[in-house]
């Protein structure tokens, strides 16, 4: 299974990226709630009621419809059929009521009605840079797991050569010695390296089945025996330079520095409506109904009586302590928000050159191990040619068999965290993707 095919299975099969569907889901429905408000609601009108002085029921149907800017129309039809005692006939009767009610003052206009809606529409906006956001962050994690088993996997190949190569070593310090050109202590110590040897080895195949469990673990899958990491990978230094993005290219693209403007915007909205709150709340209602009551049904349903009515409804006190409290805390959390814009805004750079920083750093130490390895693999030819001629004990070899395998593991190490450090500065600048990853990972 190759890192791209890996990667593309974790953007569909972790828990990650479940989750991130469902975060996606909930906020559309969270808008489609927000927009409800504002569609018409239609219910029946039903009723029984019977007492001493007789019975009656009525039925109907009655609707409303809110508008964003403070005001409801609303409107009903409905027929009634009461049976009285002491009345000779029984009576219909039937009532058309249409009106409109209006908030004055304090609840009108749309910037008082609509912060819950106008926020769930700004949260759908934001979903695109939130998806790329979270599949970035899921990528990471895959990267970081598969980099984590190619390493593993490296470990077992270069320390599995490096015990033939003690094994051999032991071989021809038994060999030496039976002859009498060397001492015992060349046996034991080839001995002590070849056991050392092997336990390194054994440590290393259990750490990459640790690595391979939490391979399949992120896809929620079981362990395949059969899996197989790219090994080439362990050698794969990716070639390409650091992504280069104006200032505010970074900020559009970064979903914190997104929701601190939405927090902002918010609470330019709760200041506006705490402000109107001080205001009275009067409520203005017009009223229009035809009615008919007859003993007759079809005569009750002509509706021939005109009947209309304007109110004025006020709901308010001369208490504005509430408020003031209120617009108090707003203007407290206007001046935290403030600051934690201009901090996030400082901490968004400051990673980014801290990414860039430990990139170089790491660039520059790649050559170092680069070297190393390669004066490691010198220093053991060159040992094995003074071991052969007699002119040193075999404690020379064993100890540049020891440097070249772990100069090697560092070499495989530095190249892994090297291309990691890359991406992890993809992701700050926004543009860590599997159109990026198919682009820099063949």
């Amino acid at each position: 299974m190759s890192l791209n095919e890996y990667i593309n299975l974790s953007l569909k099969n972790s828990n990650d990226a479940r989750v991130l569907v469902e975060n996606e889901t909930n906020t559309q429905l969270d808008y489609t709630l927000e927009e409800n408000r504002y569609n018409s609601n239609y219910s029946p009108i039903s009723s029984f009621n019977t007492d001493s002085n007789g019975n009656s029921f009525t039925l109907g149907l009655q609707g409303t419809k809110r508008n964003i800017y403070g005001g409801t129309t609303y409107g009903s039809l409905e027929g009634s059929r009461g049976d009285y005692q002491g009345a000779y006939d029984i009576q219909y009767s039937s009532v058309l009521s249409v009106g409109y009610k209006q908030s004055l003052f304090r609840k009108f206009g749309e910037l008082y009605n609509t912060v819950s809606l106008f926020n769930a529409k700004e949260r759908i906006k934001l979903l695109k840079i939130l998806d790329r956001d979270q599949k970035a962050n899921i990528i990471l994690k895959a990267v970081g797991y598969y980099y984590d088993t190619v390493l593993n996997n490296a470990k077992i190949k270069i320390q599995e050569k490096a015990l033939g190569r003690v094994q051999s070593n032991y071989d021809a310090a038994k060999a030496k010695q039976q002859s009498g050109l060397v001492s015992k202590i060349d046996v034991y110590r080839a001995k002590l390296s070849y056991l050392d040897q092997s336990r390194n080895l054994n440590d290393s195949i259990k750490r990459y089945k640790d690595s391979l469990d939490n391979l399949y673990f992120y896809l929620n899958q079981d362990v395949d025996v059969n899996a197989s990491v790219d090994e080439t990978l362990s050698m794969q230094q990716i070639e390409n330079k650091l992504i280069n993005k104006d200032d505010s290219e970074v900020l559009a693209g970064n979903i914190e520095w997104n929701n601190i403007l939405l927090d902002d915007k918010l609470l330019k909205r709760e200041l506006y409506k705490a402000d109107k709150d001080f205001l009275p709340d009067i409520e203005l209602d017009l009223n229009y109904k035809r009615r008919s009551l007859d003993t007759e049904i079809g005569n009750a349903l002509d509706l021939n009586e005109d009947d209309w009515s304007v109110g004025v409804n006020s709901n308010y006190g001369f208490n504005t302590t509430e408020q003031s409290v209120n617009k108090q805390r707003l203007a407290l959390r206007q001046v935290k928000l403030k600051r934690d814009k201009y901090s996030l805004k400082r901490l968004i750079f400051k990673d980014i050159n801290s990414l860039k920083n430990d990139y170089q750093n790491i660039l520059e130490n790649l050559e170092i191990y680069k070297l190393k390895k390669n004066e490691a693999e010198n220093s053991l030819k060159v040992s094995k040619i003074r071991y052969e001629r007699g002119l040193s004990s075999n404690l020379d070899i064993l100890d540049a068999e020891s440097a070249l395998s772990s100069s090697q593991i560092d070499y495989v190490s530095e190249v892994l965290r090297h291309n990691f450090a890359l991406l992890k500065f993809a992701k700050a600048m926004n543009s860590l993707d599997i159109e990026y990853i198919n682009k820099v990972i063949k």
